[in-house]
């Protein structure tokens, strides 16, 4: 594990989000992980659920909730969410009501 990821444990500018998400980010690009997440989220629910709505709901509710939390360089991956949740919502609006 990086030293640069530990130093983060343990200090108080450095979120547990920081410290979980960080590889990942570093990896992957921040909207990438966002959008697996926010894909993750939408997937799961929608074959608990069978529908659009909750799942697109809940992920644009807990992308904004992301989004005050995390801190400057890792918002991205909250928008991210955001993003396709929104577009979740859209796919279901089009499907119930234009379709």
């Amino acid at each position: 594990m990086s030293e640069k990821y530990l130093d983060c444990l343990w200090s108080h500018d450095c979120s547990w989000f920081d410290f979980v998400l960080a590889p990942y980010v570093d990896l992957l690009g921040s909207s990438t992980v966002g959008m697996l997440i926010g894909g993750t989220i939408i997937l799961s629910l929608y074959i608990l659920a069978d529908d659009l709505a909750l799942p697109s709901v809940m992920t644009i509710l807990l992308g904004g909730i992301f989004f005050t939390i995390l801190p400057g360089g890792i918002q991205q991956v909250a928008l991210s969410v955001m993003i396709v949740g929104g577009l979740a919502a859209f796919m279901e609006v089009a499907r119930r009501y234009v379709l």
